[in-house]
């Protein structure tokens, strides 16, 4: 039920503007900076990259039974859907289930499932501990994962009792509060301990009567929720933050656009093309991502006033965010990139409560 209400609210919310891939390209993190800035002008950011293992052609099948079961209508656009009378009543009724979970997928979607698998390897590694077991096959294969908690495990010197003490303490802080009891008996039941072998996304669907879609989407909001309240907290969650610690400065920018941010200041676009030895376009895209995470990004740098005029006029003309729609009450001299740059601004002001005057 939780997939489906995501998958209907984002269609909701693209309908107009995006294929039915738009939102499988949010759901799944798609690396591109037109998924990135959907994500942002369809206010679907909390769920960008929630959902990363979701096949295409198993995200096909759910769009082809939500349509069968007249959720979803196909229009005349090739690859276009939009929710119908009963779609929108059923979004009524069970949109508080997107109220009930918690999602930051923009801000944790690189993040969840390392944090995931470096707890539930600690939780394995301290239960066999404290049963003096050292014989067991490692619930994490990702050498990646498997080292750093080796070598973290070495720094802690207390036995294992006292360790699992102190998460039981510290899952209990983070825990008291939470409403969504089944969520989180589904995500614990996933954990793998002395003698006891976490169940499967597949086998806790048939015992809870879910699918499979709507457990990863759980284990994932438990995930974020728990690593947002260490963020907040983590003076009193010091165990939980050590698991949760990342290493070197976290930037949301791709590591090719970071380059071009530092160029940027004393550089012009061609230059960095040059030096780079990337195409104008590529820059281009660097410059839109740039400009969806810095708060002062300067704008007029790129896009003269009286052009972010125009095109602020024809997006209120076209009632679209979609860029060809927009383009063509353009004229032929005002780029793509100028449309885009534009299309962040005003999303960013929007967020803020800013009005945009005409």
């Amino acid at each position: 039920m939780l997939y489906q209400t995501v998958l209907l609210h984002m269609q909701n919310a693209l309908a107009h503007d995006r294929s039915v891939s738009g939102a499988y390209y949010v759901l799944t993190g798609k690396q591109s900076i037109q998924t990135i800035q959907d994500a942002k002008l369809f206010r679907l950011e909390s769920y960008y990259g929630i959902y990363r293992s979701l096949k295409k052609q198993t995200y096909m099948k759910q769009v082809k039974k939500l349509e069968d079961t007249g959720l979803l209508q196909a229009k005349t656009t090739d690859n276009h859907f939009e929710l119908t009378d009963e779609g929108r009543g059923f979004l009524r009724d069970h949109g508080k289930l997107l109220q009930d979970y918690f999602f930051q997928g923009i801000h944790y979607h690189t993040f969840d499932r390392i944090f995931y698998k470096r707890l539930s390897l600690f939780v394995q590694v301290w239960t066999n501990a404290q049963q003096n077991n050292p014989t067991y096959i490692p619930v994490v294969d990702d050498p990646s994962i498997t080292n750093w908690v080796k070598q973290k495990y070495r720094q802690l010197k207390q036995p294992a009792s006292v360790y699992l003490s102190k998460l039981y303490e510290e899952f209990n802080f983070v825990f008291e509060s939470l409403q969504v009891n089944e969520a989180l008996h589904i995500w614990v039941r996933q954990l793998t301990g002395y003698k006891r072998i976490g169940l499967t996304e597949q086998q806790l669907a048939v015992e809870y009567k879910k699918s499979a879609a709507d457990i990863n989407l759980l284990t994932t909001s438990i995930n974020h929720m728990l690593l947002n309240q260490i963020n907040a907290d983590t003076s009193k969650l010091p165990l939980l933050s050590l698991i949760a610690a990342q290493e070197g400065t976290a930037s949301r920018l791709t590591k090719s656009a970071q380059k071009t941010a530092q160029l940027l200041p004393s550089h012009s676009l061609e230059e960095i093309a040059q030096e780079r030895c990337l195409k104008l376009n590529t820059i281009y895209d660097h410059i839109v991502e740039i400009s969806l995470y810095e708060a002062q990004f300067p704008l007029e740098r790129f896009v003269p006033p009286p052009v972010q005029i125009q095109i602020e006029e024809a997006m209120k003309q076209a009632g679209s965010w979609k860029l060809k729609d927009i383009k063509a009450l353009l004229p032929e001299q005002i780029r793509y990139f100028d449309i885009r740059l534009v299309l962040t601004h005003v999303q960013s002001h929007i967020d803020k409560g800013v009005t945009q005057s005409g």
